[in-house]
């Protein structure tokens, strides 16, 4: 399992000011995304879009250390799912290797 940093606010359907506080956060990722679909619509991601598959669970947990109020936003959108994952785009984020940090982010 590798690590991704947010580095841009990320596309979807979620508030942009939530959307927002995952840049600079540091999340385990799973593997790739071939198929996205919305996180609330669970329609397909328009285009031919890859990203980066997130537990939900893990990735709210550690939003809530940074933003409790945008963690609590999609607890009370039903965030996060049993086994659900969240997807951030490849031109979103970068791989961290294995036990590096970036300055006060990592």
């Amino acid at each position: 399992m590798f690590q991704i940093m947010i580095i841009k606010t990320p596309r979807g359907e979620a508030d942009e000011e939530v959307r927002r506080e995952w840049v600079w956060t540091v999340l385990p990722c799973l593997g790739i995304a071939h198929s996205p679909v919305g996180i609330f619509s669970k329609k397909p991601v328009d285009g031919d879009q890859e990203g980066y598959r997130v537990s939900q669970n893990e990735a709210c947990a550690i939003l809530a250390k940074k933003s409790p109020a945008a963690a609590e936003y999609w607890m009370v959108h039903g965030h996060p799912e049993p086994g659900g994952e969240f997807v951030f785009y490849k031109d979103e984020v970068i791989i961290l290797q294995p036990n590096e940090t970036l300055g006060p982010w990592g």
